[in-house]
């Protein structure tokens, strides 16, 4: 019974670790701080590839074409009540200065700023990572990926393909928090099945607002855990001598 118990806390205290040191990569943070990632300054803004690090973790954002073709990626500002997030731009321009917005290295044309049906937005990390989960929002920065901006378009949930490494399709569906536990070093997100004439319909669109992984000390507290686990599994009763 107390073997039992020991292997349940120790199951229950690797879960509570894997779920509490998780390293987030917040953008929309990053388009509204500057203390984390003081090369991005403050507002919207695009590159051909935009790098931010976590907790010693390396995540690289680029933005291509179906056939391959370099695009941009781009962090795209507050809308709509809604946080900002990242996307992807075919073409970057000078615009004239608003609040929040700088006056370089702007989309053109400005909703040309998401993750449409014909953008990959590849995030590539240092080495290979457990990416946990993903937070989207649609190409209004709202969470609803249902309704449509046509009474008449599909009604079924929007979903989004992730490749990992350039082997293997995984299909979800598109909503605020998507949990997917995936390891690789290379993730290409990208349309799962775009609709036609309905393509560019807001919920067929999408920025990442958040990604966590879990940070690097956690995958070594849930090693000692499993091997807490096994040792608990092989304590014998002791031999009595008569």
């Amino acid at each position: 019974m107390k073997k039992t118990l020991l292997s349940a806390l120790l199951v229950g205290g690797m879960v509570v670790a894997q779920a509490s040191y998780a390293t987030v990569f917040d953008f929309d943070y990053y388009i509204n701080n500057t203390d984390d990632q003081p090369a991005h300054g403050i507002g919207e803004y695009g590159a051909s590839s935009l790098t931010f690090v976590e907790d010693g973790i390396t995540l690289t954002a680029t933005g291509l074409s179906p056939a391959g073709n370099q695009y941009n990626a781009y962090l795209d500002a507050d809308y709509n009540s809604g946080p900002g997030g990242l996307g992807v731009c075919k073409q970057l321009g000078d615009i004239a200065s608003t609040p929040n917005v700088t006056e370089t290295n702007q989309c053109v044309p400005s909703n040309d700023d998401n993750v449409t049906d014909t953008e990959i937005l590849r995030l590539t990390f240092g080495s290979s990572t457990l990416v946990s989960s993903v937070s989207f929002l649609n190409g209004e920065h709202e969470t609803d990926f249902q309704s449509w901006l046509f009474p008449e378009g599909p009604s079924t949930n929007t979903q989004v393909n992730v490749k990992v490494d350039g082997g293997s399709v995984y299909t979800y569906d598109l909503a605020a928090l998507v949990v997917m536990n995936l390891t690789g070093t290379t993730f290409d997100f990208y349309l799962a099945d775009p609709t036609g004439d309905y393509a560019y319909a807001p919920a067929n669109q999408f920025y990442i607002t958040k990604i966590a992984v879990p940070a690097p000390g956690a995958l070594g507290l849930l090693a000692i855990g499993l091997l807490g686990v096994y040792g608990a599994n092989r304590v014998k009763k002791p031999v009595e001598v008569a």
